[in-house]
Formats: structure tokens, sequence, C-alpha cells
């Protein structure tokens, strides 16, 4: 298994080094986000073809119209017409990944077949503990408090799954790669404070700036969390299911801090 993306790389934005390619040209499969996630990498996963896979088949995608973080509008440079491509912020989604994992696996590995199976199923009992942990951590948050300000339109499924509000983005898209305009920044800061949001969360692939100028306008904190990669092995979310555990518990801890 090579991972193309390394610990940090902004899935948007990356670029492809030379071993990169050859991967790609030697692998038997291509797993692949899908949802226009992997932009700068279209071109290169086009020409793969055949190979590619992707972990979202039948996965529920939100959309612009669903309402979570689309209300602060499109800008230009947002070109997911696929919908919200962050899933793996729904275990409910990272559990249809690990069906379509094992299936993709299995068709061009038989032999292993059940190998693949049993792996997969481990995998979906962590899954559902996580859920249940999560649960119970975020049900320290009352509802009414659940409102969400992010940098871009990563944590929607999040927000769908646990009864969160996604109050304003920084960058109203469902990419790091378009900007925000003057005005939509304007009524974003009317919305953060009329909505009494306690925290902007920021991903780790994301120039804080915007959003830790607005932060201060508003007298409020940001809050650094992991939204579109992993941590290195060191850090403190190495695996998904760490960086599930990790985000929420500064999720919670952000919207807690000032009550």
């Amino acid at each position: 298994l090579v991972g193309l993306l390394p610990p940090g790389a902004d899935p948007h934005a990356y670029q492809p080094t030379p071993d990169d390619l050859r991967a790609i040209s030697d692998a038997q499969l291509i797993f692949v986000n899908g949802l226009g996630l992997e932009e700068a990498l279209a071109s290169i996963l086009e020409e793969a073809g055949a190979k590619t896979v992707s972990v979202n088949v039948g996965v529920s995608v939100l959309r612009k119209e669903d309402g979570q973080g689309a209300a602060a509008g499109t800008e230009e440079g947002d070109h997911h017409a696929d919908g919200n491509p962050h899933t793996w912020w729904s275990v409910d989604a990272v559990e249809r990944w690990t069906r379509n994992i094992e299936q993709a696996l299995s068709a061009v590995d038989p032999a292993h077949a059940a190998a693949y199976a049993a792996n997969a199923e481990a995998y979906r009992v962590e899954l559902a503990a996580l859920r249940v942990d999560l649960k119970a951590l975020i049900g320290q948050i009352p509802v009414a408090e659940r409102k969400l300000a992010t940098d871009h339109d990563t944590l929607a499924y999040f927000a769908q799954a646990f009864d969160f509000q996604v109050v304003g983005l920084v960058v109203p898209s469902f990419s790091t790669l378009a900007e925000p305009s003057a005005r939509h920044l304007a009524q974003l800061q009317d919305q953060i404070r009329s909505g009494n949001v306690r925290a902007i969360f920021v991903g780790s692939t994301v120039n804080p700036r915007q959003a830790a100028q607005l932060a201060q306008d508003l007298g409020i904190r940001v809050v650094p969390i992991y939204t579109d990669a992993l941590s290195g092995p060191d850090g403190p979310a190495p695996t998904y299911l760490d960086f599930m555990r990790y985000n929420g518990q500064l999720i919670v801890e952000g919207l807690r801090e000032g009550e």
C-alpha cells in the first residue's frame, strides 16, 4: 500500500512527485476519495482510467442545496459539482468505504477475499465503537450551542451526524483553493456574532491568517484541528480513529470555552 498524499498535505492542492507518478503507473488499484477532492491530481487520475476506484460509491453526498454550510454562498474556485467531498467526517460514510475497498480488493485478488472480509468486519467493529464514543463526547454540548464556523466547508457531514449548525465559512466553498470576497468576510463576521459562535475551527492544511483576523475582531478563539489530512505518525491524529476522537475533543473544548 502506497499513500500518495503525505501527512499534512492539502488534497485539494497536492502536486504529485515523480515517485507518485511511478506509483500511479505501477498500481493495480488506485483508491481515491473522488467528488472533486483531488483537484490537482484530476487529469493524472483520469489517465489511470479503470484502475481508479472511488471509496465514496454508495455514500449519500451533501450538496449546496442541502443547507449545511451552504448559506454562506459560493465563491469563484468552487467547482465541486458532485457535492461536498469531505465525507470522512461521517463515520457511516467510512463504514461504506470499508465495503467498497473490500469488494475492490477481492475482485483483483480473490484468493485473499476471506482475509479482506475479516479485516473489513474487524474495522467496522472499531467504527461502531468510535460512533458511540463521539455521541457521548458531543452529548456534553447542548444542541442549541452546537454552532460551528470553519475555514471552508469541511464539517458538513460531522454537523449532520451530530446536530451541529454550520453558521459560517471563511471560504464559502468545498475547496481550499477558492478565495473569499471582502463582502463575504463582512457578512461572515455578522453571522458569527449574531450566532454567538465561540470559536473558528481551522484545518492544519489551511493558512489561518483570515480566520485569525476574524477571530481577533470578534474576540473569539481560533482552534486548530485536522480537517483534510492526518497528522504524522508521532502526532495526535495518525489514524482515522485518532483523527475523529482528537478533533471531536477539540471541538467540544472549543465550544465549551467561555461558557
